[in-house]
């Protein structure tokens, strides 16, 4: 079986913290015993459920929300550093959406359910039941409405986390059995199950819970941060590829890593991987601090005209906002650069369907398009650079 190279940026970044370390050696053990190439492959569109105990048994799925919740504690630190390593092994489980779910029903009264729980985002309505005059369903709420991409895996039980929001703008966290919507199946570039989900729903009281305002905004921009800390993982792990690759292949009598051009490209690539990774941490640190509103224009208000990826209406971004929307285009960026520079050092070989790069280059699309493509979060970067005026775009771009 082919194995990956070491790859443990994911303990570099982790070094001055003895407990993320540790957290980060054994999500890299576990990837390394469970994420053969052959072994990912095999299970495309699938969930490998061995894989999936085994983290689910160390208490990897749920990491983010109180242990007295049902989590395992720790913070979006923790998260981002196991999703770094899923990314650059190619774990074919749906961590991220389940580390998502963790985060959301963080926000809320809600206990994790047993089994699988992944979150999504859509378009869902709520309405309670007395609204309709239906005194025997009072206290319950009605949820109908869609869920794009949804992680649901054919064959497995599954419970959807989401945000519904009612007539009067109030948001609910609801817990949805998957086995009661309407799935229409369907795959992302990588293979791996997004579908699109039908609700039309009523729950009791113990599925769902009044949300704090802006949840929904929440919601996408941790979905975002999220994508961009596995596409940071997939950017680290094709150049690990590469560069054993340029070092065993041989040209002209000896290996073409010997070959300037070809280190300029590895380099190239390297430097794309580290602003990834450095871009997904910058934003982690400011959502985890709590900046206030303003603090990215030196005390002004930013506003966003038409913030379509992260929410609806006229909304006043944050530094975390700014944070993740810089995170996420620099994500897709350079998963665009390294997959494009990966392939070419790989040669035709790489581009053949049995050969182990597709597992991260056709990951590294996939997951930079989700949560919002590079232009939706372009567009919201440059709304707040404009409306910080002269004066205060110095300090949102160097803050």
């Amino acid at each position: 079986m082919t194995r990956r190279p070491d790859t443990d940026t994911s303990l570099e970044t982790a070094a001055g913290d003895p407990d993320r370390a540790a957290l980060a050696a054994a999500v890299e053990e576990i990837l390394t015993d469970h994420c053969a190439d052959e072994r990912v492959a095999a299970t495309e569109g699938h969930l490998d459920r061995t894989l999936w105990e085994v983290l689910a048994s160390s208490g990897l799925t749920a990491i983010g929300l109180p242990e007295e919740r049902g989590g395992s504690g720790g913070d979006l630190g923790d998260v981002a550093a196991v999703l770094h390593a899923c990314g650059a092994h190619s774990a074919p489980v749906p961590i991220a959406d389940a580390l998502l779910a963790c985060l959301l029903l963080r926000r809320v009264s809600l206990n994790l359910p047993t089994g699988l729980v992944v979150a999504a985002a859509g378009d869902l309505t709520a309405e309670h039941e007395h609204e309709h005059g239906n005194g025997a369903g009072a206290g319950h709420l009605r949820v109908h409405g869609t869920l794009r991409r949804v992680a649901l895996v054919p064959g497995t039980a599954a419970t959807i986390a989401a945000v519904a929001t009612g007539l009067d703008g109030t948001e609910h966290v609801v817990l949805l059995p998957a086995e009661r919507c309407v799935a229409g199946p369907g795959r992302n570039l990588a293979g791996e199950p997004r579908s699109t989900v039908t609700v039309e729903l009523v729950l009791a009281g113990d599925a769902a819970a009044p949300a704090p305002p802006g949840t929904a905004t929440d919601l996408r921009r941790t979905g975002a941060l999220l994508r961009a800390a596995l596409v940071a993982g997939a950017a680290q792990g094709a150049v690990d590829r590469t560069v054993r690759h340029v070092t065993e292949r041989e040209q002209f009598g000896r290996p073409i890593a010997r070959f300037q051009t070809v280190q300029h490209e590895v380099a190239r690539m390297a430097g794309e991987a580290a602003a990834c990774r450095a871009a997904v941490d910058a934003a982690v640190e400011v959502v985890d601090s709590g900046i206030p509103s303003g603090a990215i224009a030196g005390g002004r208000t930013v506003p966003v005209e038409n913030p379509a990826s992260v929410g609806s209406g006229t909304a006043a971004p944050d530094a975390s906002l700014v944070a993740v929307a810089a995170a996420k285009v620099q994500a897709c960026r350079g998963a665009e650069q390294i997959a494009a520079r990966a392939h070419q050092l790989h040669g035709a070989i790489g581009t053949t369907f049995e050969h182990g790069l597709r597992l991260q280059t056709t990951r590294l699309w996939a997951w930079s398009a989700e949560w919002g493509g590079e232009a939706e979060w372009a567009d919201v970067l440059a709304q707040a650079a404009f409306h910080t005026g002269g004066a205060g775009l110095w300090p949102m771009l160097t803050s």
